[in-house]
């Protein structure tokens, strides 16, 4: 059986999050690693998340409203733009 789109994007947050915490765990870890991993860990779990809900999270060109490319693919909003849409009063996904 094939997964959804949404959990193949989960899957990818858990394994940065593991990572994150394998680089705190390390002797030789580096803390800037642990920060870029458990960044990336919160991203794609936001991701997942609007992506279930069927919530876009694309940048849209404000003119012509059709997503905003980077090397033909849909530029994704960043961490602080999930998280302000993610925490908004007016949030389509509730926070539980």
């Amino acid at each position: 059986m094939a997964y959804a789109r949404w959990r193949h994007i989960l899957m990818e947050s858990q394994r940065h999050a593991l990572k994150a915490v394998d680089e705190w765990n390390c002797s030789t870890g580096n803390y800037s690693d642990f920060l870029t991993h458990m960044h990336r860990a919160w991203h794609y779990l936001l991701h997942a998340e609007f992506h279930k809900a069927k919530i876009d999270y694309h940048y849209r060109d404000p003119k012509t409203g059709q997503h905003q490319l980077i090397d033909g693919e849909p530029k994704a909003w960043d961490l602080d733009r999930c998280l302000r849409e993610r925490a908004s009063p007016t949030a389509r996904i509730p926070c539980a």
